[in-house]
């Protein structure tokens, strides 16, 4: 982001004049007019070697001096002549300019004005520098009180309107500031500061051809200009032509190799051409040059955010905000670094701050907006999108990102109209494309889940939000191949993030990959702490990896993951389901059937949970009791597999053998991958003596067990997790 320049006036004021004394002073005062003060400074020197107690000629060097910004020369050439004549009008006033301009001692200034004043209180020079120095004191009253006196007196006082247009810029009326520097250029049309300073309100109201033109005249009337350069290059970065922006800048560094400002832009250009490290090397020089400066810290800080470095970016904002408690830009760019970081208490404490402080963007209202809906607080991110919206009505982004909040309430609708305003906008917003695919999965529509998770792809954006979603619905679907081929692009594309890894370790059980499937519910349960939804992704993360242990015959681990589930969220059903078949298969019984109570109790509408009610009575012998549990899984869930293998199972121990097969047939169509069909089926088939079959259904049966199946197959309730 490029700074706002801010710079100080160069202004000759007019000169009295006096009488002659000698031919070395009349050449002095004319160098003076001719602004050639080293000539000036020669002459004048002359006339003191001749001429020791010559005030006039002490007062004429030190306004030489004070030209070329000598200002200790200057200085001391006035109190020499106020030593020699203390009622010297002139000497203070040159003095006073001295003070201010060379040294910024606004104190010192404002007291030689003062006495200035009380010798001759008409003086209009006296009150331009007293204004000015009470400008740069930040004293906005005081500055227009002497500044306006000064015009009253001098209405020609060219230094007085650009003085005062600086004031009224500083304070934020740029109309008044603009007419000051026209009245300004009407007086004298061949000051290259007048056009530049109105160059800078161009810029700032963002009407940067005009501003270019500007800089094109005060570089004609004075080639080296640096301040002239570097605000034409501002102008230039603002309508995207960093290459004209960075060439300005070069040419000014080679004029004025310590020009901060100029440092400062390039590296604002290199940023938006993403050439981060020549950037973040033109802050640094900056920085080396002017290090007590906030805003160079602030725009390094930014270069290092937009490189995912994170922690220094935090570092220079830090830096920025040390050196400037009200930096509003160091606090809104901390709180993206935080939202880098997933801290997004700090990211909602900085952007919230940055607001506080004035700051009153789109982008500071988004990122605050993002940091309380990653915190859950969902009605103020979306007041905050709202106002996010209202300052910036064309923010395709923001349409978007309000969309996945709506959608994370439920209210798909909503949801989908703002992902609709924002591909309006916007054709290519691919996020819009992921979040109207996140209401498709909502809603089930897995085949159109998948073709807006594809056309996000399509737009050349990588992003692992679409590969995750698209994972989803092909999961949803039952093809875990190509989920866990999406599932690996999200995983490379964002290996901080634990959802992906979630994901995939389930994809990998499904697929009987079950030491992948540990291993990636490890780093789930590794990544998860502090992520959006991060006890509710442990939670998940550790009934895969119970489900994992099972099949591998370690039980008690596996009680103790679903354990930890359950401490993580309370409310997780298919937790109490696992551990409660893992407690009934322990010969814990009742409390099986307790956690299966309550797994019903969360999850009302998951056929699973009586399904592997009935699996437990089975142990028993209950079998009426079995096939009433999986009657009422079919009630709520017509096509739970698992109800109809553990019904067809009590129908078998029975002796219902035909009914037995039509159960275990249904379940097999509707779910591949449940053992228990098998092996029942295949003992049905034995006993009616089809031994063909049965001796396929039982290859079948080895063959699940051998890929560490459970009895009852994968186990899916809904649960909390999106």
């Amino acid at each position: 982001m490029c700074q706002g320049l801010v710079f100080s006036v160069v202004w000759l004021l007019p000169l009295c004049s006096g009488l002659p004394i000698g031919d070395s002073f009349r050449q002095g005062q004319a160098a003076l007019v001719r602004k050639d003060y080293a000539r000036a400074v020669v002459c004048f020197s002359d006339t003191l070697r001749l001429t020791p107690h010559g005030v006039k000629a002490y007062v004429g060097r030190a306004r030489a001096y004070e030209a070329l910004r000598d200002a200790d020369r200057a200085i001391a050439d006035c109190t020499q002549a106020l030593y020699l004549d203390p009622t010297n009008v002139d000497a203070h006033v040159v003095r006073a300019r001295a003070y201010r301009r060379g040294k910024e001692d606004y104190v010192h200034c404002i007291a030689d004005c003062d006495t200035a004043l009380r010798l001759d209180p008409k003086n209009a020079d006296a009150f331009f520098n007293r204004g000015s120095a009470h400008a740069g004191r930040k004293d906005v009253d005081k500055a227009l009180r002497d500044l306006n006196e000064a015009l009253r007196l001098n209405p020609r006082h060219v230094g007085a309107y650009l003085n005062r247009a600086l004031v009224h810029r500083a304070a934020g009326d740029r109309t008044k500031a603009l007419a000051d520097c026209e009245q300004a250029l009407r007086l004298d049309p061949y000051d290259g500061y007048s056009y530049g300073l109105r160059a800078a309100l161009h810029g700032e109201a963002e009407r940067y051809d005009q501003a270019i033109a500007d800089c094109d005249v005060a570089l004609g009337l004075e080639p080296t200009d640096v301040v002239a350069l570097v605000l034409r290059a501002a102008a230039h970065a603002k309508k995207g032509e960093y290459d004209k922006a960075i060439l300005d800048c070069t040419w000014a560094i080679e004029v004025t190799p310590d020009y901060v400002g100029a440092y400062e832009t390039r590296g604002a250009a290199y940023a938006f051409q993403h050439e981060y490290d020549k950037a973040i090397a033109d802050c640094s020089e900056a920085i080396r040059l002017e290090p007590e400066a906030s805003m160079p810290w602030n725009n390094r800080g930014v270069c290092y955010y937009r490189k995912g470095e994170y922690d220094r970016a935090i570092a220079d904002c830090n830096e920025a905000i040390r050196l400037d408690p009200k930096n509003q830009l160091a606090f809104a760019n901390r709180a993206l670094a935080y939202g880098g970081k997933r801290e997004y208490l700090k990211q909602l404490l900085d952007a919230s701050e940055a607001i506080r402080l004035g700051l009153k963007t789109a982008e500071i209202y988004g990122c605050r907006a993002a940091a309380r809906a990653s915190l859950g607080n969902h009605d103020e991110a979306i007041a905050d999108y709202d106002e996010a919206l209202r300052l910036d009505p064309k923010g395709a982004f923001l349409y978007s990102a309000r969309g996945l909040v709506w959608s994370e309430q439920g209210e798909h609708d909503k949801a989908l109209a703002d992902f609709e305003q924002a591909l309006r906008l916007d054709p290519k917003c691919a996020a819009a494309h992921v979040g109207r695919a996140s209401v498709h999965l909502g809603r089930g529509e897995h085949d159109r889940a998948i073709a807006e998770c594809s056309e996000a792809m399509r737009l050349g954006t990588k992003m692992p939000e679409a590969y995750f979603g698209r994972g989803v619905a092909h999961s949803a679907k039952g093809d875990w191949r190509s989920a866990l081929a999406d599932f690996d692009e999200a995983v490379r594309l964002a290996p901080e993030f634990a959802k992906p890894y979630l994901a995939r370790g389930l994809a990998h059980s499904r697929l009987h990959e079950i030491a992948r499937s540990i291993q990636d519910s490890n780093e789930a349960i590794r990544l998860a702490p502090g992520q959006y939804r991060g006890a509710l992704i442990q939670a998940h993360a550790y009934v895969n990896r119970a489900s994992a242990w099972m099949v591998k015959g370690e039980a008690q681990q596996a009680i103790a993951d679903c354990d930890a589930a359950i401490r993580l969220d309370p409310k997780f059903a298919q937790a109490y389901a696992l551990r409660g078949v893992l407690q009934g298969l322990g010969n814990k019984l009742e409390q099986g059937f307790a956690d299966l109570d309550e797994a019903a109790r969360l999850e009302p509408k998951a056929g699973q949970v009586p399904a592997l009610r009935g699996f437990l009575r089975l142990g028993r012998g209950e079998y009426d009791q079995a096939i009433a549990d999986c009657e009422a899984a079919l009630r709520l869930s017509p096509k739970c597999a698992l109800a109809f293998a553990v019904r067809g199972t009590a129908h078998a121990r029975k002796g219902e053998h035909d009914r037995a097969i039509r159960d275990c047939t249904a379940a097999i169509d509707l779910d591949g991958d449940i053992p228990l069909a098998y092996a029942t089926r295949a003992a049905a088939y034995r006993a009616l003596g089809n031994v063909t079959k049965a001796a396929d259904d039982e290859r079948k049966y080895r063959e699940l067990l051998e890929q560490h199946s459970a009895p009852w197959g994968p186990l899916s309730l809904q649960g909390r997790f999106a």
